[in-house]
């Protein structure tokens, strides 16, 4: 059994992790996941519904319990429905969840949700995990300028420091987390190491196999500057506080006079408008902005672009490991890719590419013209050792496999 407030599927808002895990896991037994009803990362004001999954050979089972709906993440609404999510999971019975679960993995970064998910699991007799996709707290006070002696802030705390203390184990997609769980609590817990991952065959969950007349537009556009000559080095993603967009902006501003370069960023987010304001502030004409694009769809995007770029602010909480969604992606397409980063980088496994230690646009412009003098067969040969990583190690069948491996090694 998972559960995660924040889940989704792939028609709701994005799938993501938590569905694809969830796929993977169902070939194995019986499995349920427990989503929230309403959160802001859904693609319509519409409440998830229950039902069972039967898009795949093994169908699984999607519990959704009533929340709020409110109209932005920094709504006061978003907090209280961690508390009502906490308590309706403490009623969950196995007749709701279907059978009784051998495991329960509780999935943050919404951590009240974990007090739920311990008096059920203490009700049903079985293990509890923890899965760590964000390190909250720290998260919010790194990146949203919270105090840690803000009372939400300290109560979070609190609530990491009793999950830490009493769950069976952690799951994590942050390769260095056990480092902050020793910090945190000063003894170490049994972890395991779970990357994010792809899916082989997503677009048989999409509604549609059509392209939408913005994306069309875009690939057009993007095929009329590659035909003219000029190289495109491209974001696909989500556009919030934690994607480090400045810089990709910063570059452009530094690279304006090289009418051969030319930079989009493709994806929607709280921050976008802010992003586009700046561009225009800036006064620049190399950057250009669309619309995110349905994930069946996200490998046109990328194969449209001659370099893919991807960055973090150097902040405490990415020293312990960054898992962004989208590298996977990245890595299968066979693009040349850019990472950003002050963490373990999957490029530095993988052993391509560029990871650049310096969170400066000088330094980002220098990885961006030794990658376009590359030899088209040594960018070809990278890009099929890209790939070819991740077919072998970050499909979510693999995925699932190593963690049903690191349940069995104890005994469930």
């Amino acid at each position: 059994m998972i559960i995660n407030q924040y889940g989704s599927t792939p028609n709701t808002g994005f799938g993501g992790r938590t569905f694809y895990m969830a796929k993977s896991l169902a070939r194995y037994s019986n499995l349920t996941v427990v989503y929230g009803s309403y959160h802001h990362q859904l693609r319509s004001a519409d409440h998830q519904k229950p039902h069972v999954n039967h898009d795949y050979d093994n169908p699984f089972s999607i519990c959704v319990l009533k929340l709020f709906k409110y109209s932005s993440s920094r709504s006061i609404f978003r907090i209280i429905n961690w508390f009502i999510f906490s308590i309706k999971l403490c009623f969950l019975s196995k007749e709701t969840i279907g059978f009784r679960p051998s495991c329960i993995v509780y999935s943050s970064p919404a951590l009240p949700g974990y007090l739920g998910a311990y008096i059920l699991a203490r009700r049903l007799s079985c293990p509890l995990f923890l899965e760590v996709r964000d390190i909250w707290p720290l998260s919010i006070i790194d990146l949203g300028r919270f105090s840690s002696r803000n009372w939400l802030v300290m109560l979070l705390a609190q609530i990491e420091k009793f999950a830490y203390k009493t769950a069976d184990g952690v799951v994590s997609n942050l390769y260095d987390l056990p480092r902050h769980i020793s910090k945190t609590v000063g003894k170490p817990i049994r972890f395991h190491f779970s990357p994010n991952g792809v899916d082989s065959n997503n677009s048989q969950i999409e509604e549609s196999d059509k392209t939408s007349k913005a994306l069309d537009k875009m690939l057009h556009k993007v095929n009329s500057w590659r035909d003219a000559g000029k190289s495109v080095v491209g974001y696909v993603g989500g556009l919030a506080q934690a994607n480090s967009m400045d810089l990709l902006i910063d570059t452009a501003s530094l690279a304006r006079e090289d009418s051969e370069l030319v930079f989009i960023i493709v994806g929607d987010g709280p921050e976008k408008e802010r992003l586009e304001v700046k561009c225009l502030e800036l006064g620049l004409t190399n950057i250009y902005f669309y619309s995110g694009v349905p994930k069946c769809h996200v490998h046109l995007a990328l194969n449209a672009m001659d370099i893919l770029f991807l960055a973090n602010h150097f902040k405490e909480i990415y020293s312990y490991g960054v898992s962004p969604m989208k590298l996977p992606e990245y890595l299968e397409s066979t693009k040349p890719i850019i990472h950003v980063t002050n963490a373990r980088s999957l490029l530095d496994d993988v052993g391509c590419w560029e990871v650049v230690r310096e969170h400066e646009p000088e330094a980002v412009l220098r990885s961006l013209y030794k990658i376009k003098k590359l030899p088209a067969g040594e960018k070809l040969r990278a890009g099929m050792q890209a790939k070819n990583y991740t077919k072998s190690n970050l499909n979510y069948d693999t995925v699932g496999d190593s963690l049903i491996a690191f349940l069995d090694d104890l005994g469930l």
